[in-house]
């Protein structure tokens, strides 16, 4: 009796663990995917913990290229970055689903930012 005790627990604790994708983790090389033609932008992280930081550009068919830094945290499944840049510092916030961030900038709450990681 013991030993079919035991082998229901073991199934039962199995087969209640999370069946969610596996953790993405921030580090790497993220694209934005761009619903506008000649605009976008990308960025490479590094995951310490949950401490993300890297760096990151824009671009557009009208101006030059943008450089910036990111700062942040990622608590699976949320990520809060902070994107700097000449002084200017744009707060995404955003969730991982597969490997795919999306999220909202501070000063553009009405549109979604969609990264995907390469």
């Amino acid at each position: 009796m013991r030993r079919v005790l035991v082998a229901f627990s073991c199934v039962f604790f199995l087969s209640c663990g999370n069946s969610a994708a596996p953790l993405v983790s921030l580090d790497g090389t993220w694209a934005e995917v761009s619903m506008a033609t000649g605009v976008g932008s990308g960025m490479s992280l590094v995951q310490v913990g949950t401490t993300v930081s890297g760096t990151g550009s824009s671009w557009s068919e009208w101006s030059p290229p943008t450089t910036f830094t990111v700062m942040g945290t990622y608590d699976p499944p949320l990520a809060e970055l902070d994107f700097s840049s000449n002084g200017t510092t744009t707060h995404f916030s955003g969730r991982v689903s597969g490997g795919e961030l999306s999220g909202t900038l501070s000063w553009d709450k009405k549109h979604s930012r969609t990264y995907r990681k390469q």
